[in-house]
């Protein structure tokens, strides 16, 4: 082994920096966790006012690899508020 850091363990790392910051949220943490394991997150968990959605976008922006992974399976029918800001992202309104 040389030690470098591979990309994945980058990636994973990246996540946990952002995770242990000052800036997540319940519902940043949860597009974190959808892009990682690839799974919707709670539908519980959607930003619930601007500061909210902030910090989702903020958590993009520093981590764009999570930007198309974290919309995995993400429909109206499960979760209408998700659904709504995905949308508003997807049109551009919200650029990560």
């Amino acid at each position: 082994m040389s030690g470098a850091i591979e990309p994945l363990e980058q990636c994973l790392l990246d996540a946990l920096a952002w995770v242990c910051g000052n800036d997540s949220g319940e519902s940043s943490r949860a597009m974190l966790l959808s892009a990682i394991t690839g799974k919707p997150p709670e539908p519980c968990s959607y930003p619930r006012d601007a500061s909210d959605e902030g910090r989702c976008v903020r958590m993009l922006m520093a981590l764009p690899w999570a930007y198309p992974r974290s919309l995995v399976g993400w429909t109206p029918e499960w979760s209408k508020a998700w659904s709504r800001i995905v949308k508003r992202w997807e049109n551009g309104e919200v650029k990560p």
